[in-house]
């Protein structure tokens, strides 16, 4: 991970013990830390910047604005996902959401529309 003043090399699982000491070896390498977290490579040790994701072009998440996000467990139709959008909008979310595809362990349950319940975003 590249950042404004350092440089982080963020490494895991057997190669991170493997391949400590040919770091530490090396010149341009200032030191070496263990991370012991749970999650090592979304933590601050590892990033100290915030992961913002553009989603639109008015919307980033991880920026300061908090964002709402609401929508159905999975379509069922896109007359009542635009129905639930418009509804979700006047609640203030600004974010829509929706499965298409809805994994199930019975073959009989609702399965989502799939393909069919990918709707165009205007």
């Amino acid at each position: 991970m590249e950042g404004k003043d350092i440089t982080v090399i963020g490494m895991i699982g057997e190669y991170a013990e493997k391949y400590k000491e040919v770091f530490e070896a090396m010149d341009v390498v200032e030191h070496t830390s263990e991370i012991q977290k749970p999650y090592k490579l979304a933590s601050r040790e590892f990033k100290k910047e915030n992961t913002v994701i553009k989603v639109s072009k008015n919307i980033e998440i991880g920026s300061k604005r908090i964002h709402v996000m609401a929508g159905p467990c999975a379509i069922e139709s896109e007359d009542l996902m635009i129905h639930t959008a418009e509804a979700v909008k006047n609640a203030g979310a600004t974010i829509i959401r929706g499965g298409a595809f809805k994994p199930r362990s019975s073959p009989y349950a609702f399965q989502g529309l799939g393909e069919k319940g990918l709707i165009k975003v205007y």
